[in-house]
């Protein structure tokens, strides 16, 4: 049986005079059909293809199979709403959802929509020194639940390359809002993103180590209780074992 077509609100083409194109969605190609105008005012990646000469442009029908037809809707939510789809509370089904869709709107160029999911994201971040429990107002998130889910974080990775801004502001936000001391989204991490994490925290660190770490015996030296050190710089400290 062939896959029912999705179009967008008929409302949403008042104004628009140009011609209506397919897009061929997923594995299965589900067929979406879309305003021409809107796609290439709002994607260069569209615009390339039905505007270049190019044969989607002769066919009117691009085909895009490694992209979820699942959330292709939200990406057309956007383009002719300029809304965000609501009505999910959970905080990490929330940001899973715009992990998803910045994938798309990276892919196809839509800077507008790929600034608006930032904001968003960061808004559902954790303040500086939240706990992962600590819940925010309307969020319904369980005791104990990440900020973000590990299978997200594998996707992104998966899905983007290293210069990325969604990696970017995924890992800072891990690496100097989370608390590591309880952070389930650390354990399973895509090894990409954990390294990640590490640089970043190391940029917390000085140019230079601060005159109290300098101060070899109280910090790394090992003596007995009784003992003087016998560095020049460190005659009068002592550390215990």
């Amino acid at each position: 049986m062939a896959t029912p077509s999705r179009t967008a609100d008929p409302q949403s083409y008042k104004g628009l005079t140009d011609e209506v194109v397919t897009i061929l969605v997923g594995p299965e190609e589900e067929p979406f059909h879309v305003s021409k105008e809107l796609l290439s005012s709002n994607s260069p990646f569209f615009k390339a293809a039905f505007e270049g000469s190019f044969k989607e442009a002769a066919e009117k029908t691009i085909r895009l199979p490694e992209d979820d037809p699942n959330v292709f809707p939200d990406y057309l939510l956007w383009l002719y709403t300029g809304n965000l789809r609501s009505g999910k509370a959970d905080t990490v089904i929330q940001l899973d959802g715009y992990c998803h869709l910045y994938v798309l709107a990276e892919k196809y160029g839509s800077e507008v929509l790929q600034n608006l999911l930032i904001d968003n994201v960061l808004d559902h971040a954790p303040s500086p020194g939240e706990h992962p429990d600590d819940k925010k107002d309307g969020d319904d998130n369980k005791e104990g639940e990440p900020f973000i889910e590990p299978n997200t974080l594998h996707y992104v990775y998966g899905c983007t390359l290293p210069n990325s801004v969604l990696r970017t502001i995924l890992v800072d936000i891990l690496a100097w809002q989370v608390d590591f001391d309880s952070s389930p989204e650390l354990v399973n991490a895509p090894q990409e993103c954990l390294f990640d994490i590490v640089k970043t925290c190391a940029r917390r660190l000085p140019y230079e180590i601060p005159d109290e770490a300098k101060d070899a015996c109280a910090n790394y030296h090992i003596h007995r209780s009784t003992e003087r050190c016998p560095s020049p710089k460190n005659s009068d400290s002592v550390q215990s074992i």
